[in-house]
């Protein structure tokens, strides 16, 4: 065990860390697990969706994009009907699928941003303190030397 302590905010930023790469397998489970209920046929609703993707039907409400996507889908009424239809499904899939990764990178991206703010403003907070606390001494220092100052012309006369 290091008796070494560790940097400010390191410990936080592996828990962010830990919690973005969490949350990022979370929505890519649920963006591969809607497509598989798209592909086979099923019924599109938050309940296939939540069992095939192994993630919670609430997660999914909670994800804007992709409960847009299973509304959508739901009174679409998407099956596979024909050949045809297989078709303009795979390509619709394979649509989905981009918009849903490339949704997956902006929300990954937004979480790493918003740590990163976090640790800013966490900088940006003890530089304020810093400042205020450099102030006062300058105040300090001012007061000292005119005391200093005065003694020394005192002195002279």
């Amino acid at each position: 065990m290091s008796t070494e302590a560790s940097p400010p905010g390191s410990r936080t930023r592996g828990l962010r860390q830990a919690s973005a790469k969490k949350a990022a397998l979370a929505r890519q489970a649920a963006e591969i697990g809607l497509a598989a209920v798209v592909n086979s046929g099923r019924e599109v609703n938050f309940s296939a969706v939540a069992r095939e993707s192994g993630v919670s039907a609430n997660y999914l409400r909670k994800q804007a994009d992709l409960a847009a996507q299973i509304f959508k889908l739901r009174h679409a009424g998407r099956t596979k009907a024909s050949p045809q239809g297989d078709l303009e499904n795979s390509e619709s899939i394979a649509a989905l699928s981009t918009s849903l990764a490339r949704g997956a990178e902006c929300s990954e991206e937004l979480i790493e941003l918003r740590a990163r703010n976090k640790e800013l403003e966490t900088l940006l907070d003890s530089a304020n303190a810093e400042i205020a606390r450099l102030s006062i001494l300058v105040k300090q220092f001012s007061h000292v030397q005119r005391q200093a100052e005065a003694l020394s012309s005192d002195a002279i006369n």
